[in-house]
């Protein structure tokens, strides 16, 4: 229970990082669309930041989506192992 408590906590506090990244971009696009401020180069900047940083969160919370599962959880260990292909040395 706890655990499921802990995993919604982190699911909000992520959504609402992916939030501030998009307002953040928002905001800077707003102020380059404004004729009189949107001359200024770190806009942009600011706006693929932004972007970047929102692209790198949405990749590491897909990841903890895919490894959420029932039983994902449970510390298993794969391992592969390779043997000579008959007639090879």
């Amino acid at each position: 229970m706890m655990g499921e408590l802990a995993d919604t906590k982190q699911q909000l506090a992520t959504a609402r990082s992916f939030e501030s990244h998009l307002g953040n971009a928002e905001t800077a696009l707003e102020l380059i669309a404004d004729e009189s401020i949107g001359q200024d180069p770190g806009l942009m900047e600011e706006v693929g930041a932004s972007c970047q940083l929102l692209d790198v969160a949405l990749d590491a919370w897909e990841v903890r989506r895919l490894l959420a599962g029932k039983y994902d959880a449970l510390g298993a260990v794969a391992g592969a192992y390779t043997r000579p292909l008959l007639g090879s040395t």
